[in-house]
């Protein structure tokens, strides 16, 4: 325990000193069981609340470990004079902001898995309440981005008669649930029991807090709110764009590739495609490659040579192609068209065979390209503003339904 001379800056001592911490070196993400992004460093800022009790438990070795007894001493010394670390100037944010971000992108990949597993693991519980394969990966993805908590949510209750329960039901009886104690509803019980807790405010909405990973409050809805509020400073905060190639290519993006024909347009995507699938590729064209992994580029025309590309493309490289590069040849139809009305309906099965395919292969995509527009739309017509609406709907549904981070190329 350590006395301070003013109580009222412990919290913004302790926000700024993990900041500094960020900055000299030692602060780190993790990611949470949901796929949060999570802040860590040598100092914990979430300890400085009165509410919190700091103890340590036994440690369980084994030999030839040991552990000699250790006693609590007091020593004379001064009050710590918080004021001694001086906030952040605006220079320090920005690099803080900066290397936060940086670390996010480093753990890209496993934030992604982790949200991957956890959608799996509901995707069923809601689809049996009546919902679509695509509406229950919009509802889980929301979960997860807003920690708004809807229908089949299942709430973690220590008590037994409890547990389980889905939050439609809480909300419909509230009055049985409130100031009982949970487990984290991201994290678990794995994580451990009675880490959490069902709250009541004035207007009588409910919310768990929970003591998880510094602090995480979760808002019990009948329904998610669509669209999502950031205020003052929070809207102007730098977002994670889960950037794959510097400049070019991010998560969540589509990029049309156009130009005059016979300007190598294909021959352009295909050489970024395959340096993103080689791990020992660490730039295309100058332009810094974030993340590595499989790729998927799907060729709607010039089957019968495509692979002479390809043949040329490793001549130049003299290098064999990466083992996390896949060509799907064939033409996928990503607009159908209804018999009677005639109405443009989107079609994302054909390319969601194709990732479904690479998933089960343990290499799940982490970009797609279609080449091209016209040779996948089907009956579709690219000059008609309604079909384009259904085939941009169509690449949403593979992106809810495969990732939502999945990036796409057209051209």
């Amino acid at each position: 325990m350590i006395p301070v001379e003013d109580a009222s800056d412990i919290d913004r001592f302790l926000n700024d000193l993990h900041d500094r911490c960020w900055l000299c070196g030692f602060g780190w993400g993790m990611v949470g069981a949901a796929g949060t992004f999570l802040v860590r460093a040598i100092v914990d800022p979430s300890v400085g609340s009165p509410e919190r009790l700091i103890f340590e438990g036994k440690p369980i070795v084994e030999k030839p470990l040991m552990q000699s007894g250790r006693e609590a001493q007091a020593h004379e010394g001064t009050m710590l004079n918080t004021r001694a670390c001086p906030p952040l100037s605006a220079e320090e944010r920005s690099r803080v902001a900066a290397m936060k971000a940086a670390e996010r992108q480093r753990l890209a990949g496993a934030i992604q898995k982790a949200r991957d597993n956890f959608t799996e693991a509901h995707v069923k519980r809601v689809v049996a309440s009546g919902k679509s394969d695509l509406e229950a990966r919009v509802i889980i993805s929301r979960w997860m981005d807003r920690k708004e908590l809807t229908g089949e949510f299942p709430l973690p209750f220590d008590d037994s008669n409890l547990s389980g329960k889905p939050v439609a039901e809480v909300l419909i009886a509230p009055e049985r649930y409130i100031g009982k104690t949970l487990a984290d509803p991201f994290e678990g019980v794995a994580y451990g029991r009675g880490k959490a807790v069902l709250y009541r405010r004035d207007d009588g909405s409910l919310f768990i807090n929970s003591f998880a990973h510094g602090g995480m409050t979760y808002e019990l809805k009948a329904r998610a709110a669509a669209l999502e509020l950031l205020w003052g400073d929070a809207a102007a905060m730098p977002q994670a764009m889960g950037t794959i190639v510097k400049g070019i290519l991010h998560a969540s993006s589509l990029t049309l590739v156009y130009g005059p024909p016979k300007s190598a347009k294909s021959f352009l995507v295909t050489d970024l495609f395959v340096a993103i699938a080689d791990d020992g590729c660490g730039d295309w064209m100058g332009h810094a490659i974030m993340r590595h992994g499989p790729v998927l580029y799907i060729a709607c025309e010039g089957h019968a040579g495509f692979w002479k590309r390809l043949a040329a493309l490793k001549l130049a490289r003299g290098l064999s192609l990466p083992g996390n590069f896949a060509l799907a040849r064939g033409r996928p139809v990503l607009i159908d068209l209804d018999p009677k009305s005639h109405q443009a309906i989107p079609h994302p099965d054909d390319v969601l065979d194709a990732v479904a395919r690479m998933t089960a292969d343990g290499r799940k995509p982490i970009a797609v390209a279609i080449d091209t527009v016209f040779r996948s739309v089907g009956a579709g017509n690219v000059s008609a503003s309604d079909h384009m609406n259904a085939y941009l709907a169509a690449l949403a549904a593979i992106r809810i339904r495969a990732s939502p981070w999945l990036p796409f190329i057209t051209r």
